[in-house]
Parts: structure tokens; C-alpha cells; sequence
């Protein structure tokens, strides 16, 4: 097994597709680039699918936060680096900088990946990861929640049918997807601005899992200097809390130079 890289960085460009009607990447667009870094950085350890297969393990998304700065445009180059900064018993936890053709921060990403067995439950960090993360110097942080009140009864409702292309490999509903759903229901709800203004601020918690061919209920509302929204399944059950805030005193030190646009 390969020695640990702690931080890991690659260029990409801005595809046709991953651009909205404005020219710029969607919002969930940089939680895909994170993901795919996740997997470089796995893969250069020599911890590929076969590995996890083989161990009947993987990780799931569990909760995570994006901070957009600047738009990313179609066609302009970018770079998008990883490293892993935090791990508990059955956490560990990435940021994943973009960075524009100045070497401007874009967007952060702070996810919380969470291992899970062959039951679907969580379970220990290998040990073979244990070793190279104790390596990395990571060290232990707070799980990121979204904590939210009852759903108001004047909220905007959003119903969702979760398709084959939302399926991603793992054979479940891929993280970003979630975000897609996200920012059609607060288009719905009027926050229309919100979804595309910069600076903005998505901290999302994934409670359960959604599957093929799901009827989904989305519910979204205005609460204090941003948006709460609630994505349910049939009765009550929650599988996406999540919040977005274009006004936030308490920003995270980036410690990256802001672009104004990449």
C-alpha cells in the first residue's frame, strides 16, 4: 500500500453540462468534483473499488458544507484539491478546495464521510486507513448537523421522483443529486437569487437513504438569515435537512485569497 499524500490536486475545465442557464457551474457540480477527487486520492493509495469490495466496506456521505465564493464559468480552468483533515472511530472527514485560473478560492467543501458495512450499518475505520490517517496527522472534529424545527405550514412544497440517472455506482442516490433537489425547491419557494448569488452557504445532513423510483416530498421556507429545507419520504420520514445562508457573520477562516470569478 502506497505511502499517505496527504493533499492531493488536480486541473479540470468546466463542462457544457455541468453549466446552468446563467453560464455557470451548478451548486452541485463542486460537491461532484469532490467526490471524484475523494476517489483519485483513494485510488493513488492503492484503495480502489476492488479493495473496497473485497472488505465490504464503504463510505457514505453523512453530512457535509459548501461554501461558494465565485462562480466557476463554462470552459474555464480550475483546480481542485483534497486532503483528509479529521477522523473518529467511523468518520473521516475531507476538505476540497476549487480554486480559479488565479489561484483564487471558488468553493470549500467539508464533507463527513461515514464508514458502513456489509449490514449497511456503520462500522470501525479499517485499519490499513486507521494507520494512514493516523499518519496524515488528522485529528478529531465535530460531525456537522442540521438541526431544524418543525416544517411550517406555509412552506413551499416540491415533489420529487428519483430516477435512474440520480443512481450513482454505490447504487444509491448521489450526494450532489441531493442538492439538485435542494435548489429546485427553493427556486419554488422564491429564493431564486439565493441559488446563484455569491457569497452563498449550504450545510446539508443526510438522515436516510432514498432509492429508485421514490416519491419524495420537499418542503422549504424562509428561517432567519437563510433557507431551511426538508426533504421526506412516505409519513414523516427525514432524509435531507439542509440549510442555505447568503448572510453569515461566522464564516470559516479559508485561509485562501477569494476569486471574484473563475
Amino acid at each position: 500500500m502506497s505511502s499517505f499524500p496527504q493533499r492531493i490536486e488536480e486541473p479540470y475545465r468546466a463542462r457544457f453540462d455541468e453549466c446552468g442557464a446563467d453560464g455557470f457551474m451548478r451548486s452541485s457540480g463542486y460537491l461532484r468534483y469532490a467526490q471524484e477527487m475523494a476517489w483519485v486520492h483513494s485510488e493513488r493509495l492503492g484503495l480502489d473499488r476492488a479493495w473496497y469490495e473485497e472488505r465490504r466496506f464503504t463510505w457514505v456521505v453523512r453530512s457535509l458544507q459548501l461554501d461558494v465564493f465565485a462562480p466557476i464559468a463554462h470552459g474555464a480552468t480550475f483546480t481542485v484539491s483534497t486532503e483528509v483533515v479529521g477522523w473518529r472511530r467511523a468518520l473521516a472527514r475531507r476538505r476540497t478546495e476549487l480554486c480559479g485560473p488565479t489561484g483564487g478560492l471558488a468553493a470549500l467543501v467539508l464533507i463527513d464521510w461515514l464508514g458502513i458495512g456489509p449490514s449497511g450499518m456503520p462500522v470501525r475505520i479499517p485499519t490499513e486507513i486507521v494507520a494512514m490517517l493516523s499518519e496524515s496527522g488528522a485529528a478529531t472534529f465535530e460531525p456537522i448537523r442540521v438541526p431544524l424545527p418543525a416544517t411550517p405550514p406555509a412552506a413551499t412544497r416540491h415533489e420529487v421522483t428519483v430516477r435512474s440517472r440520480d443512481i450513482d455506482p454505490m447504487e444509491h442516490v448521489n450526494n450532489a443529486t441531493y442538492l439538485d433537489f435542494m435548489e429546485e425547491a427553493l427556486s419554488a419557494g422564491g429564493a431564486v437569487s439565493g441559488v446563484t448569488g455569491v457569497p452563498r452557504h449550504y450545510r446539508l445532513e443526510y438522515v436516510t437513504a432514498a432509492e429508485l423510483g421514490d416519491q419524495l416530498t420537499g418542503t422549504v421556507w424562509h428561517d432567519g438569515a437563510g433557507w431551511a429545507y426538508r426533504l421526506s419520504g412516505e409519513g414523516t420520514r427525514d432524509i435531507l435537512r439542509a440549510r442555505l445562508e447568503t448572510d453569515r457573520s461566522d464564516d470559516q477562516e479559508t485561509g485562501r485569497r477569494v476569486d471574484q470569478e473563475a
